[in-house]
């Protein structure tokens, strides 16, 4: 939508899709306890939603399964490489559509990445082949840790605890995961003879 609008998915289709989610992955652990405890697995079909002539509310148009399918799947590129992962099944009510346009997320990326202080930066500007490389080189070294080798800081002694909520619509856990699994499999390689 353009700034100011409406996002093009309610906060009453974000919890249709969420209920709908929890209806057909709750039980993937064992257990009814109202929570997606495996969101990796998994795989509910946001299909079964869309809305046909007989349909209420409780359904989705073509434009909010599009929108809804497209955040599932995380940005990508024009070429259609995905950049990041999108959030997992389960964390729909925490999609937040505002979270870039209150104003502060803005001025942010066009301060800290674009140098620029005014007008705000409008996401909807951002052009996923030119700028996010650039995002990259200039927030990385603050809020990434691209080398998964902590053999120094374990040589010192040192011990990491790692968290990640499965929910989280904004830092999605897949990275998360990716670094564990980076690590593991860099120790796995410096430990073969």
């Amino acid at each position: 939508p353009k700034a100011g609008q409406a996002p093009l998915l309610s906060s009453a289709k974000r919890a249709l899709i969420a209920e709908r989610t929890l209806q057909a992955c709750d039980t993937l652990d064992g257990l009814r306890d109202g929570e997606v405890t495996h969101p990796m697995v998994c795989h509910f079909p946001l299909q079964s939603l869309r809305c046909t002539a007989a349909d209420g509310p409780d359904c989705l148009t073509d434009t909010e399964l599009r929108v809804a399918t497209q955040v599932l799947g995380g940005p990508r590129n024009a070429r259609g490489q995905a950049l990041w992962a999108g959030p997992l099944p389960g964390a729909e009510n925490e999609w937040a559509p505002g979270f870039a346009d209150d104003g502060g997320y803005g001025r942010f990326i066009g301060h800290a990445v674009l140098g620029q202080d005014s007008p705000p930066f409008d996401w909807r500007s951002l052009n996923f082949d030119a700028d996010h490389a650039r995002v990259l080189q200039t927030l990385g070294p603050l809020t990434a840790a691209p080398n998964p080798d902590l053999s120094a800081f374990t040589a010192r002694g040192g011990k990491l605890i790692q968290f990640q909520g499965w929910q989280d619509a904004i830092v999605t856990p897949q990275g998360t995961l990716n670094y564990v699994n980076a690590r593991a499999l860099l120790q796995a390689w410096h430990s073969v003879p």
